[in-house]
């Protein structure tokens, strides 16, 4: 499925991509070629969650 979402973003004539991505999924994203910028913190409910901000270029 994230073949179709960049192949899409690149028929747009996107250079990138980017995804918050749990910590759970920044492995998933380090697979498909995604890199992390950033840790970022949330809040949600009065709980603290951690993500990442991830980038991928596309050619």
């Amino acid at each position: 499925m994230i073949n179709v979402l960049e192949a899409e973003a690149r028929s747009l004539g996107l250079v990138q991509v980017t995804a918050d991505a749990s910590i759970t999924a920044k492995s998933f994203f380090e697979h498909h070629g995604y890199r992390s910028v950033q840790m970022q913190a949330v809040e949600r409910k009065d709980v603290i969650l951690h993500n990442f901000k991830m980038i991928k270029e596309l050619d």
